[in-house]
């Protein structure tokens, strides 16, 4: 039961993530997706990530959103706050961003 909970709430916040981004004003013409140099990843390749442990989950929305349901594990730092927190962030790691 809980495997399928954890499932179905990896498959929703990273298949928006994919879709959406955090602000949509940022897109890029012509391009039809937020983003287009940012890497995307697979599904199966976020949720191997996860079950490894070999990725860090950063969400990067409001704390209330946040806190209204998130990845266990994951960590929140508001995009607006991020760049405040930059040195928190261990640049070895490897980082699965989500917003959504």
């Amino acid at each position: 039961m809980r495997f399928k909970l954890l499932a179905k709430l990896i498959v929703l916040f990273i298949g928006l993530m994919i879709i959406t981004s955090c602000s949509p004003s940022d897109t890029t013409q012509g391009e039809g997706i937020p983003y287009p140099d940012i890497e995307r990843i697979k599904l199966s390749d976020a949720y191997d990530a996860f079950a490894n442990e070999s990725a860090i989950f950063l969400d990067v929305r409001n704390p209330a959103e946040f806190n209204q349901g998130s990845i266990p594990g994951s960590v929140n730092i508001p995009v607006n706050e991020l760049s405040e927190h930059l040195d928190e962030l261990d640049p070895e790691a490897s980082y699965i961003t989500l917003c959504t």
